[in-house]
Protein backbone atom coordinates (compact mmCIF):
# COMPACT_ATOMS: atom_id res chain seq x y z
CA UNK A 1 0.00 0.00 0.00
CA UNK A 2 1.24 3.23 -0.90
CA UNK A 3 0.38 6.51 0.60
CA UNK A 4 1.88 10.02 -0.55
CA UNK A 5 1.37 12.95 1.79
CA UNK A 6 1.13 16.83 0.90
CA UNK A 7 2.25 17.78 4.38
CA UNK A 8 2.20 21.51 3.00
CA UNK A 9 -1.57 21.01 1.74
CA UNK A 10 -4.74 22.36 2.97
CA UNK A 11 -6.74 18.96 3.15
CA UNK A 12 -5.52 17.52 6.95
CA UNK A 13 -2.86 14.36 6.40
CA UNK A 14 -5.97 11.95 7.69
CA UNK A 15 -8.03 13.06 5.27
CA UNK A 16 -5.09 12.57 2.32
CA UNK A 17 -4.75 9.32 4.39
CA UNK A 18 -8.56 7.88 4.59
CA UNK A 19 -9.06 9.40 0.83
CA UNK A 20 -6.07 7.72 -0.76
CA UNK A 21 -7.09 3.94 1.20
CA UNK A 22 -10.48 4.20 -0.24
CA UNK A 23 -8.98 4.81 -3.76
CA UNK A 24 -6.76 2.06 -3.60
CA UNK A 25 -10.22 -0.15 -2.43
CA UNK A 26 -12.05 1.47 -5.40
CA UNK A 27 -9.16 0.79 -7.86
CA UNK A 28 -8.31 -3.02 -6.45
CA UNK A 29 -5.38 -2.33 -5.11
CA UNK A 30 -5.92 -3.00 -1.96
CA UNK A 31 -8.31 -6.11 -1.85
CA UNK A 32 -11.29 -7.44 0.40
CA UNK A 33 -10.66 -9.17 3.57
CA UNK A 34 -6.31 -7.84 3.16
CA UNK A 35 -5.31 -6.86 6.39
CA UNK A 36 -4.22 -3.03 6.53
CA UNK A 37 -1.06 -1.95 8.71
CA UNK A 38 -1.14 -1.00 11.79
CA UNK A 39 -1.58 2.20 13.11
CA UNK A 40 2.78 2.87 14.26
CA UNK A 41 3.57 0.70 11.36
CA UNK A 42 1.81 3.38 8.94
CA UNK A 43 2.68 6.52 11.19
CA UNK A 44 6.34 5.40 10.99
CA UNK A 45 6.06 4.55 7.20
CA UNK A 46 4.62 8.23 6.82
CA UNK A 47 7.00 9.95 9.44
CA UNK A 48 4.08 11.53 11.26
CA UNK A 49 2.34 10.87 14.70
CA UNK A 50 0.45 7.54 15.18
CA UNK A 51 -2.31 9.74 16.31
CA UNK A 52 -3.20 10.83 12.67
CA UNK A 53 -3.16 7.34 10.87
CA UNK A 54 -5.00 6.35 14.11
CA UNK A 55 -7.90 8.83 12.74
CA UNK A 56 -7.98 8.09 9.64
CA UNK A 57 -8.47 4.22 10.11
CA UNK A 58 -11.43 5.26 12.63
CA UNK A 59 -12.99 7.57 10.14
CA UNK A 60 -12.66 4.45 7.14
CA UNK A 61 -14.04 2.34 9.75
CA UNK A 62 -17.14 4.30 10.67
CA UNK A 63 -17.79 4.78 6.85
CA UNK A 64 -17.55 0.95 6.16
CA UNK A 65 -14.29 0.56 4.43
CA UNK A 66 -12.27 -1.17 7.03
CA UNK A 67 -13.34 -3.53 9.61
CA UNK A 68 -12.42 -4.92 12.60
CA UNK A 69 -11.77 -8.44 13.33
CA UNK A 70 -11.19 -9.61 17.08
CA UNK A 71 -7.72 -10.82 17.67
CA UNK A 72 -6.53 -9.17 14.16
CA UNK A 73 -5.36 -6.41 12.42
CA UNK A 74 -8.25 -3.75 10.80
CA UNK A 75 -8.69 -5.19 7.09
CA UNK A 76 -10.71 -4.29 4.01
CA UNK A 77 -14.38 -4.77 4.24
CA UNK A 78 -15.70 -7.57 2.49
CA UNK A 79 -18.61 -5.73 1.20
CA UNK A 80 -16.15 -3.37 -0.51
CA UNK A 81 -15.29 -4.77 -3.62
CA UNK A 82 -14.10 -3.04 -6.83
CA UNK A 83 -17.83 -1.49 -8.41
CA UNK A 84 -16.84 -1.98 -11.75
CA UNK A 85 -14.01 -1.49 -14.63
CA UNK A 86 -15.49 0.93 -16.20
CA UNK A 87 -12.51 3.06 -17.23
CA UNK A 88 -14.64 6.64 -16.37
CA UNK A 89 -15.02 5.60 -13.10
CA UNK A 90 -11.51 5.21 -12.43
CA UNK A 91 -10.45 8.43 -13.74
CA UNK A 92 -13.08 10.27 -11.72
CA UNK A 93 -11.66 8.77 -8.64
CA UNK A 94 -8.22 9.64 -10.03
CA UNK A 95 -8.89 13.44 -10.10
CA UNK A 96 -10.85 13.18 -7.01
CA UNK A 97 -7.94 11.80 -5.59
CA UNK A 98 -5.17 14.34 -6.91
CA UNK A 99 -7.17 16.88 -5.70
CA UNK A 100 -7.76 15.48 -2.11
CA UNK A 101 -4.22 15.56 -1.92
CA UNK A 102 -3.58 18.91 -3.20
CA UNK A 103 -2.64 18.44 -6.95
CA UNK A 104 -4.21 20.01 -9.63
CA UNK A 105 -5.54 18.80 -12.83
CA UNK A 106 -2.86 20.40 -14.45
CA UNK A 107 -0.06 18.64 -12.67
CA UNK A 108 -2.11 15.64 -12.57
CA UNK A 109 -2.24 15.80 -16.64
CA UNK A 110 1.35 16.37 -17.16
CA UNK A 111 2.38 13.52 -14.64
CA UNK A 112 -0.06 11.29 -16.69
CA UNK A 113 1.52 12.21 -20.08
CA UNK A 114 5.01 11.16 -18.89
CA UNK A 115 4.16 8.64 -17.21
CA UNK A 116 2.39 6.72 -20.61
CA UNK A 117 5.59 7.84 -22.03
CA UNK A 118 7.63 5.72 -19.93
CA UNK A 119 5.84 2.90 -21.10
CA UNK A 120 7.38 0.20 -23.15
CA UNK A 121 6.11 0.32 -26.85
CA UNK A 122 3.32 -2.76 -27.92
CA UNK A 123 5.24 -3.91 -30.88
CA UNK A 124 7.27 -2.87 -34.23
CA UNK A 125 5.00 -1.87 -36.62
CA UNK A 126 6.63 -1.82 -40.26
CA UNK A 127 4.86 0.54 -43.03
CA UNK A 128 5.16 -0.38 -46.24
CA UNK A 129 3.55 -0.89 -49.61
CA UNK A 130 5.53 -3.59 -51.12
CA UNK A 131 4.07 -6.84 -49.87
CA UNK A 132 7.08 -8.93 -50.40
CA UNK A 133 10.27 -6.32 -49.05
CA UNK A 134 7.20 -5.54 -45.97
CA UNK A 135 7.76 -9.69 -45.38
CA UNK A 136 11.27 -9.24 -45.34
CA UNK A 137 11.77 -6.28 -42.60
CA UNK A 138 9.31 -8.12 -40.48
CA UNK A 139 11.28 -11.56 -40.19
CA UNK A 140 14.46 -9.61 -40.13
CA UNK A 141 13.64 -7.34 -37.56
CA UNK A 142 11.58 -9.66 -35.70
CA UNK A 143 14.72 -12.59 -35.91
CA UNK A 144 17.21 -9.79 -34.37
CA UNK A 145 14.64 -8.56 -31.71
CA UNK A 146 12.52 -11.89 -30.49
CA UNK A 147 9.50 -9.33 -30.04
CA UNK A 148 6.57 -8.64 -31.60
CA UNK A 149 6.17 -7.39 -35.13
CA UNK A 150 3.25 -6.72 -37.47
CA UNK A 151 3.26 -5.10 -40.72
CA UNK A 152 0.59 -3.13 -42.54
CA UNK A 153 0.46 -0.69 -46.13
CA UNK A 154 0.58 2.89 -45.79
CA UNK A 155 -2.70 3.07 -46.84
CA UNK A 156 -4.09 0.56 -44.62
CA UNK A 157 -2.36 2.16 -41.61
CA UNK A 158 -4.02 5.92 -42.85
CA UNK A 159 -7.56 4.43 -42.29
CA UNK A 160 -6.30 2.64 -39.32
CA UNK A 161 -4.40 5.39 -37.23
CA UNK A 162 -4.68 3.19 -33.62
CA UNK A 163 -2.43 0.56 -35.37
CA UNK A 164 0.34 2.94 -34.59
CA UNK A 165 -0.61 3.66 -30.69
CA UNK A 166 2.31 3.11 -28.96
CA UNK A 167 3.81 1.14 -31.42
CA UNK A 168 7.56 1.80 -32.94
CA UNK A 169 6.57 2.66 -36.43
CA UNK A 170 9.60 1.42 -38.75
CA UNK A 171 9.41 2.56 -42.74
CA UNK A 172 11.75 3.74 -44.86
CA UNK A 173 13.16 7.32 -45.02
CA UNK A 174 10.73 8.99 -47.71
CA UNK A 175 7.96 7.46 -45.88
CA UNK A 176 8.20 8.36 -42.55
CA UNK A 177 9.22 11.65 -43.63
CA UNK A 178 5.64 11.90 -45.82
CA UNK A 179 3.32 11.15 -42.50
CA UNK A 180 1.93 13.59 -41.06
CA UNK A 181 2.89 11.89 -37.54
CA UNK A 182 0.65 14.36 -35.44
CA UNK A 183 -2.52 12.09 -36.27
CA UNK A 184 -0.83 8.92 -34.82
CA UNK A 185 0.06 8.01 -31.02
CA UNK A 186 3.64 5.88 -31.56
CA UNK A 187 5.82 5.84 -29.51
CA UNK A 188 8.83 6.40 -31.73
CA UNK A 189 9.47 6.66 -35.51
CA UNK A 190 12.28 4.97 -37.00
CA UNK A 191 13.17 5.44 -41.23
CA UNK A 192 14.96 2.84 -42.85
CA UNK A 193 17.66 3.84 -44.88
CA UNK A 194 18.95 1.43 -47.75
CA UNK A 195 22.02 1.40 -49.35
CA UNK A 196 22.16 2.83 -53.12
CA UNK A 197 22.45 0.13 -55.48
CA UNK A 198 25.81 1.67 -57.31
CA UNK A 199 27.60 0.87 -54.10
CA UNK A 200 26.95 -2.87 -54.55
CA UNK A 201 28.15 -2.39 -57.89
CA UNK A 202 31.18 -0.59 -57.20
CA UNK A 203 32.46 -3.84 -55.01
CA UNK A 204 31.66 -5.98 -57.65
CA UNK A 205 34.05 -3.88 -59.98
CA UNK A 206 36.95 -4.10 -57.28
CA UNK A 207 36.91 -7.43 -57.12
CA UNK A 208 40.31 -8.67 -58.06
CA UNK A 209 39.45 -12.60 -58.46
CA UNK A 210 36.84 -14.04 -60.63
CA UNK A 211 33.56 -14.87 -58.72
CA UNK A 212 30.26 -15.46 -59.08
CA UNK A 213 27.41 -13.35 -58.00
CA UNK A 214 23.89 -14.17 -57.68
CA UNK A 215 21.01 -11.01 -57.17
CA UNK A 216 17.93 -11.64 -55.77
CA UNK A 217 15.30 -8.67 -55.11
CA UNK A 218 11.92 -8.63 -54.22
CA UNK A 219 10.86 -6.57 -57.06
CA UNK A 220 9.15 -8.64 -60.18
CA UNK A 221 10.47 -5.06 -62.27
CA UNK A 222 13.76 -5.76 -61.50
Amino acid sequence: MKISLNQDGEVPLHEQISEQIVFQITTGTLRAGEEMPSVRTLARRLLIHHNTVSKAYATLVKRKWLSRRRGARLHVGAGMARPSDNLDSVIDKTIEQARTIGFSIKELEERVIERLSMEAPRYVLVVEEETALRRIVEKEIRQSLNSRVEGCSPSRLARHPDLATDAIVVGTENLTGSIDRDQFKASLWTPLIFNAADEYLNEIRLMKEAGTIAVTSYSPAF
